[in-house]
């Protein structure tokens, strides 16, 4: 049972990369719809990663979404191009996560998690110092 969700995990993050990295404006609801996919389907699940995985991707989607498409007190301010290019490279990021799932290379999606954390921060960093 691990193995078909790992599998089913791993497609949905694939799935989901390439549907926000082609339309990052009209797909970014569908990141957040999956994201909420990927916890139900670890719920059935002992295996760590996949527990830690769903965790942190819940956690880091939250705040991504929080930052640009919550928070109204600089909606005016924050170009529509940041909000692209972070949620294209986000997309990037979840493909090769999923591509490393299904090899169970854990090595290899814990290294998408460090990217996906700084290549958003870096864009958060530079649109404050744009402000």
């Amino acid at each position: 049972m691990g193995n078909k969700i790992a599998k089913e995990i791993a497609d949905i993050l694939k799935e989901t990369g390439e549907l926000i990295r082609k339309s990052p404006e009209e797909e970014a609801i569908v990141l957040r719809q999956n994201i909420r996919k990927i916890e139900k389907l670890s719920e059935e699940s002992d295996n760590r990663h996949l527990v830690y995985l769903s965790y942190f991707l819940g956690l880091y989607v939250d705040d991504v979404w929080s930052n640009f498409a919550v928070d109204s007190s600089y909606r005016g301010e924050i170009q529509d191009e940041d909000v692209r290019r972070v949620i294209s490279q986000i997309g990037n990021e979840l493909i090769r996560i999923g591509k490393c799932l299904m090899t169970e290379d854990y090595y290899g999606c814990y290294n998408g998690y460090l990217d996906l954390v700084y290549i958003y921060l870096k864009d958060v960093e530079n649109i404050k110092m744009r402000l």
